[in-house]
């Protein structure tokens, strides 16, 4: 219908303009002999051509050698190379692409231009041309690459910096965080972003921090305070916190941002004159440290290979001279069987196994007439819950295929450190007796006074790693007990227990002192609350250092030698 011009057509075109320019594209049309119908205005906008290529009859050969002579090359994707396409053999591709059914490409028509050219060929054989800007959209995209890269260039820059660093919105989420406070916290990104610092450490220090960083997004003033942080890893991070708001107030980010100062306090253990125990710099003030959070967890860091590779626990009596638990498996299930019976070996046990209730019965008799007592009854949950009247008084516990080697392991650690317990008061060795055990009368290494089944297993995992002979105590009465006893070089004191509180424990421990005329044995409390020492007193009758909970390898080390080892090299030297 339009081969021929029509009488109409000069009216068409505003009306074709306006059409194209509502569609936001340029419009060309082309009849059967390859000659102009329509193109729409905007193409002169587009191409930088003369207006007489675009008027009505116009041989598509002439607009694309006008194209070409104006350095535009258009109907085929952007090409990177340095062969120059002649005249003839530009237009001639040109041509039997525009006699494709359907083509479509992107092309750049300089440094900062982009259209795209769609292109149909109807079966009446006229052919459209729709031409799309695309400048605004690729640059666009542009500016947001280069975002993306300055992101990612800011991202390096903060993970690689030695200092943590971590971002929060104004609701006081995470929104950013550097490998450094990744690694302070023990956690990947993925696992703190989104999240509150109430979802990090104790709910004490939490609404202390909480309160900092509001009165900062609300104020824009600087926060600035000294922490002594326990990180995960069980080091302590000697740092000055600096907390600013960054933006306006309406949208403001808070950034927080750990400056490590543990070389400065600790002097990096440098030997040098006038220096105290531990390389300490005598000028450095620690007072001005408040105790911040303690984000090592014992649990994590418990090294289950010390467990399974741990020997028998050696006890008088016992054919070979160590004592073996005695651990009995009721499991009909071949894998169950097969799984905890090579963990109970590497845990050093003696495993019997039977299938079924009835045969445990019938061993239960067994093992009565032959006097050996069994110390743990395993069982398959799928069995259900033992008949009442086997193995009375015997610690029990379901496993299946969902419990890992590791996780028997460590609930055997602790029935074995409270059947331990029972033994000792079985054979004379008297309390606390869990560790190295020395002769009676002999000074240990350390005294440990804590009440907590789960804390005494950290400390003697931590204490035996450390080479230390030592004794737990599980209240104040029996600290003082041990300590007249066995005089040990260290006390490790928690301040909450039955019977006897640590607080009077330590004056018994010093008024006994004074009455015999002996030096003061080092005392360190151990706590979990930064107000456990405000006790003048108690820091008088104690060092004055404390022990954070939860307690990591490095502190007790750190901390036994600093009161113990330097002494003694100091006494070696006069």
């Amino acid at each position: 219908m339009m081969d021929s011009a029509s009488p109409d057509a000069h009216d068409e075109q505003p009306l074709l303009d306006l059409v194209a320019n509502g569609l936001g594209m340029a419009l060309m049309v082309w009849d059967r002999q390859d000659r102009l119908l329509f193109a729409a205005r905007a193409v002169l906008g587009i191409f930088p051509i003369a207006p007489s290529f675009i008027e009505r009859g116009t041989r598509l050969r002439d607009f694309l050698g006008a194209l070409y002579d104006a350095g535009v090359g258009v109907g085929t994707q952007f090409e990177n190379t340095r062969r120059r396409t002649g005249r003839e053999e530009w237009i001639s591709t040109r041509l039997s692409l525009h006699w494709r059914e359907r083509f479509e490409s992107v092309e750049q028509l300089s440094r900062r231009s982009w259209i795209n050219i769609s292109k149909r060929r109807l079966s009446n054989g006229i052919g459209l041309v729709l031409i799309t800007d695309l400048t605004s959209q690729k640059l666009h995209e542009e500016e947001m690459q280069l975002d993306r890269e300055r992101i990612e260039l800011t991202e390096r820059i903060l993970d690689d910096l030695p200092n943590a660093v971590c971002v929060k919105d104004r609701d006081l989420n995470y929104v950013a965080v550097n490998k450094a406070f990744c690694a302070m916290h023990g956690m990947a990104a993925n696992a703190i972003l989104g999240r509150s610092v109430w979802d990090l450490v104790d709910a004490d220090f939490a609404e202390r921090y909480e309160l900092s960083d509001r009165e900062v997004l609300e104020t824009g003033v600087l926060h600035t305070n000294a922490q002594q942080i326990v990180m995960a890893d069980g080091e302590d991070l000697w740092a000055i916190v600096h907390k600013f708001r960054v933006g306006s107030p309406a949208d403001a980010l808070l950034v927080t941002y750990f400056s490590d100062v543990t070389q400065v306090v600790t002097g990096f253990g440098i030997a040098g004159e006038g220096e105290g125990p531990l390389g300490v710099v005598p000028h450095a003030d620690v007072s001005r440290f408040e105790p911040g959070q303690s984000l090592y967890d014992p649990f994590r860091a418990l090294d289950m290979t010390r467990i399974v590779d741990a020997p028998a626990m050696g006890l008088p009596g016992d054919a070979g001279g160590s004592y073996r638990l005695r651990v009995v498996l009721v499991t009909p299930c071949p894998a169950i069987e097969q799984r905890f019976f090579s963990a109970l070996t590497e845990l050093s046990c003696d495993v019997g196994i039977v299938a079924s209730f009835d045969q445990l019965k019938a061993l239960e008799a067994a093992l009565g007439e032959s006097g050996l007592t069994p110390n743990l009854l395993l069982f398959d949950e799928s069995l259900g819950t033992p008949p009442a009247g086997l193995f009375v008084g015997l610690p029990q516990l379901p496993v299946s295929l969902a419990i890992s080697a590791e996780d028997l392991a460590a609930q055997i650690m602790t029935v074995g450190l409270s059947m331990q317990t029972d033994l000792d008061g079985e054979f004379g060795l008297g309390a606390g007796a869990a560790g190295t055990q020395p002769a009676a009368e002999s000074p240990i290494d350390v005294l440990v006074a804590e009440d907590n089944d789960i804390n005494q297993i950290v400390f003697a995992q931590i204490l035996d790693g450390l080479g230390l002979s030592f004794k737990i105590a599980t209240n104040g009465e029996e600290a003082v007990a041990l300590w007249r006893t066995h005089r040990p070089k260290l006390v490790l004191m928690d301040l909450a227990m039955p019977v006897m509180s640590g607080r009077p424990a330590i004056r018994a421990i010093r008024d006994a002192e004074a009455e015999e005329g002996r030096a003061a044995t080092p005392i360190v409390v151990v706590t979990t609350q930064a107000a456990d020492m405000e006790d003048s007193e108690m820091e008088t009758l104690a060092i004055g250092a404390r022990l954070m909970k939860p307690v990591s390898p490095e502190r007790v080390e750190a901390l036994y030698h600093r009161f113990v080892q330097a002494e003694d090299q100091a006494g070696q030297a006069l």
